[in-house]
C-alpha cells in the first residue's frame, strides 16, 4: 500500500522474510487511556509500558523523534523494507520528516503512533511498529524489519507489544491489519497474534486480507434447550 500524505501507509503484516521464532506471551489487562496518556508505568500482559516506550523480553520499542530522521529514513528505504512496506516507493526526507510529526502528534493527543525497534542496550534500528489509521474503520498495527535481524521472532515480538498496548492501556475495542496476497510469513505473524480474516480489498501489489482482533473474544452461543 502506498503512503498517503505524509502518514506512513503501513500494515501490520507488511513484513517480507520473517521467519517466526517464540513471542512473547501474556494476556492484555483494560486500562484507562488517561493512564497511558500520564505516561504511568503500567503492566500490559508481558509488556511494560512507561511514556508510551514498550519494553518486552527482547526488545525496546521507544516513540520515534526527530533526531531519528536518518536512521529512519535509511531503514524504511530499503529495498526489502519498502517492498511491501510502501509497495517498492521509496519515502523522500521530508516525508520521513512528516510522518515524525505525525507521530508526535498523535502521542500527544491519543497515545499512539510510530516507535522504533532495537534491542536492549544496543543503539541499531532493528524496525519500526505502529497504529494509525485505516480508512474510517478504526487503527490498524503495522512492522517493519531490517533483513539484518530477520529470523528471530522480533516481529512477532514487537507486533504483539502493540497489540497488547492497544488492548489494553490505550483502550482500543479492536486491532486491525492487512496483508498482500502471498506474503505468507506475515500472515504467520498476525494468525500468532490471535488475529482473524474478516475480509479481502484490492491494493497496489494485488489483493489484500483484512485481519482483526478484539479486545474480549466473542461470547459462546448458549447450547438451545428442547
Amino acid at each position: 500500500m502506498r503512503h498517503l500524505a505524509a502518514r506512513p501507509a503501513v500494515s501490520a503484516a507488511h513484513l517480507p522474510g520473517e521467519e517466526l521464532a517464540v513471542p512473547v506471551h501474556g494476556r492484555a489487562e483494560l486500562f484507562d487511556l488517561r493512564d497511558a496518556a500520564h505516561g504511568e508505568l503500567r503492566q500490559a500482559g508481558s509488556v511494560a509500558v512507561v511514556d508510551h516506550a514498550l519494553t518486552t523480553e527482547r526488545l525496546v520499542l521507544r516513540p520515534v523523534t526527530a533526531r531519528d530522521r536518518d536512521a529512519l529514513l535509511a531503514h524504511w528505504t530499503l529495498p526489502d523494507v519498502r517492498r511491501f512496506l510502501f509497495d517498492g516507493a521509496a519515502l523522500s526526507a521530508g516525508e520521513i520528516t512528516e510522518t515524525i510529526k505525525d507521530s508526535a502528534r498523535d502521542f500527544a493527543a491519543s497515545g499512539y503512533g510510530v516507535w522504533l525497534i532495537r534491542e536492549h542496550d544496543r543503539a541499531e534500528l532493528a524496525g519500526t511498529a505502529g497504529l494509525r489509521p485505516l480508512e474510517d474503520l478504526g487503527l490498524e498495527i503495522f512492522y517493519s524489519l531490517a533483513p539484518a535481524w530477520w529470523g528471530r521472532g522480533y516481529a512477532t515480538e514487537a507486533a504483539r507489544a502493540v497489540l497488547e498496548y492497544a488492548l489494553g492501556p490505550l483502550g482500543l475495542p479492536e486491532v486491525l491489519a492487512e496483508v498482500d496476497e502471498g506474503n505468507a510469513a506475515s500472515v504467520a505473524v498476525v494468525e500468532r497474534l490471535g488475529m482473524t480474516a474478516n475480509a479481502v480489498v484490492p491494493g497496489v501489489l494485488g489483493p489484500m486480507t483484512r485481519y482483526r482482533r478484539t479486545a474480549w473474544p466473542p461470547p459462546r452461543a448458549l447450547p438451545q434447550v428442547s
